[in-house]
């Protein structure tokens, strides 16, 4: 026998080769057996093919004929291959869609159905995602704000996404005109104050063109909110609640709407996708800093909150917060969160204020909330 790993084409046990050298050498097995020092009765179920050829038999062999032990060893590794049953190619169907999306998140969120059908699976997939083919990306207009990198986005944050654009389909709203919107942008603001008034946000929104639904964070994403448009006469903005406070959540509001006014749309390409370590960090984009400025400015205009620190600090207390809160018209909250921000004030002050853990229960009311164990389902959109 040839002392090279070659393999030939059709895969025969080692034992063939075996029985071939043994005649050769005019051995017989009782021989063979003395010689490599294994039983009988374990040389003749390896000449068989019922035994496998383990590493020091390999050796054994080697040694015996001369050979290299790795000769036997691909000998045993291509022959029980081929004898293997042949693999599924619903394994391969299966993995490229979950690669694809996280399936099993989002059929416990009631995004897809949970079945043991991969026609009905990928159909349901390619639906929520608005896709033909597992083998194309979306290509929506998106803009998010979350807390990670904004150079790629991860097949869970373009779930969320997914998601978004799909209620935001079930919203019934006015066509949207960018002049009666920013025309409109005071009349929003005025909802700050009392917390209680998020509830009449989604109605108002919807008066001026824009769909606003609550869709909770899927797993190992950050994103706070989100603005995509289904048309350009359709915007849609999306919050996560990541935070439940109320300076988060308004900031995370007019965040999406300066989005908006501003007529940000950035297409989402094959590019954009993060590698699976989720490694990839980047620079927050000059648009989402400036957004984020532009937000912080229109609850609180800059001016203002420059000279009431600079006529309070460092001592700010409960009753110069809410005076100066009552003064510009907004909730006390979003001046502690922006001061909070700023660290001119600990994290750890007036927190009170930001009724941390109420907020999705006042939204939730009134606008189309997925998550925290709903069940919305596709809502037939």
């Amino acid at each position: 026998m040839e002392t090279t790993n070659f393999i030939p084409a059709q895969h025969f046990s080692p034992g063939y080769y075996i029985r071939e050298e043994l005649e050769a050498r005019e051995w017989t097995q009782e021989d063979f057996a003395e010689i490599i020092g294994r039983p009988l009765v374990a040389v003749n179920q390896i000449i068989t093919g019922k035994r496998a050829v383990t590493p020091d038999t390999a050796k054994a062999l080697a040694e015996a004929f001369g050979t290299s032990a790795q000769v036997w060893l691909n000998l045993e590794s291509a022959y029980r291959l081929q004898e293997a049953t042949h693999a599924d190619p619903s394994i391969s169907r299966r993995a490229k869609l979950y690669d694809y999306a996280p399936i099993a998140e989002i059929a416990r969120r009631g995004w897809i159905s949970t079945t043991e059908s991969l026609d009905t699976l990928e159909s349901e997939v390619l639906k929520l995602f608005g896709a033909t083919s597992l083998d194309t990306r979306p290509t929506w207009e998106v803009a998010a704000r979350k807390s990670d990198d904004y150079q790629k986005y991860s097949t869970s944050e373009l779930a969320w996404f997914a998601r978004l654009r799909q209620l935001g389909r079930a919203v019934s709203a006015k066509p949207f005109n960018r002049g009666t919107f920013e025309k409109n942008l005071p009349k929003l603001r005025s909802l700050c104050g009392d917390a209680e008034n998020i509830r009449h946000l989604p109605k108002a929104l919807a008066e001026f063109g824009v769909r606003f639904v609550v869709v909770e964070k899927l797993r190992n994403t950050r994103i706070d909110g989100g603005t995509t448009w289904l048309s350009d006469e359709s915007p849609v903005i999306g919050v996560s609640l990541q935070f439940d406070r109320l300076d988060s959540f308004w900031h995370t509001v007019f965040h999406e709407l300066m989005h908006v006014k501003n007529g940000d749309k950035f297409v989402i390409d094959v590019d954009m996708i993060a590698d699976a370590k989720g490694t990839n960090k980047g620079p927050k984009p000059l648009h989402e800093v400036k957004v984020d400025v532009e937000a912080a400015n229109y609850l609180v205009p800059e001016n203002e909150l420059t000279a009431f620190i600079a006529r309070v600090s460092p001592f700010f207390s409960k009753t110069e917060i809410r005076n100066f809160a009552n003064k510009i018209k907004i909730n006390p909250g979003i001046v502690v969160g922006q001061l909070h921000h700023g660290e001119h004030v600990h994290w750890k002050y007036n927190r009170e204020m930001l009724l941390q853990g109420q907020i999705r229960d006042i939204v939730s009311t009134a606008a189309i909330t997925d998550g925290w164990d709903s069940r919305l389902g596709t809502l037939g959109v």
